[in-house]
């Protein structure tokens, strides 16, 4: 919302795409989330529900970081964003197509998880919201280092 300045709040000058944007991040995450309950569901394999456990733990955790520096606008968040996705979602969609009438619920999330980060990613590589990236970097660069 913004932060508080004496009894009135000041909004942050973080453009509305970057608000949106970061919203469908968390929604990819939201959906990442209830795909490993609907996972954790169905009957485990010979190895049981520990690797998903841990596939999960280990991608969301650093996703739900790497948004809360995109928050803050740290430029690079965006970047390393797309790679998880190029890493985790991309393929995660080619291999789930395949089995939409054998798992309707768990393919229609990775696709929602889909549409949702290329729409975010769409809008934090375009302006507004990339000028805003770009700004913050140079006026970062610019500050004297703290002693």
């Amino acid at each position: 919302m913004g932060e508080r300045v004496g009894r009135e709040w000041k909004m942050s000058n973080k453009p509305k795409g970057v608000r949106i944007a970061c919203a469908l991040f968390a929604s990819v995450w939201v959906f990442g989330a209830a795909k490993l309950l609907r996972s954790l569901s169905l009957a485990p394999s010979a190895g049981g529900h520990g690797f998903t456990i841990f596939a999960f733990v280990a991608t969301y955790s650093v996703m739900a970081l790497l948004i809360v520096y995109l928050w803050q606008g740290a430029s690079w968040a965006r970047g390393a964003l797309f790679a998880l996705f190029v890493i985790a979602i991309a393929p995660a969609l080619v291999l789930v197509i395949p089995y939409v009438k054998q798992i309707p619920l768990l393919a229609g999330l990775t696709t929602a998880q889909a549409i949702a980060a290329l729409a975010a990613f769409y809008i934090v590589f375009r302006e507004p919201a990339a000028g805003w990236f770009k700004r913050d970097a140079h006026a970062l660069s610019r500050r004297s280092p703290r002693v």
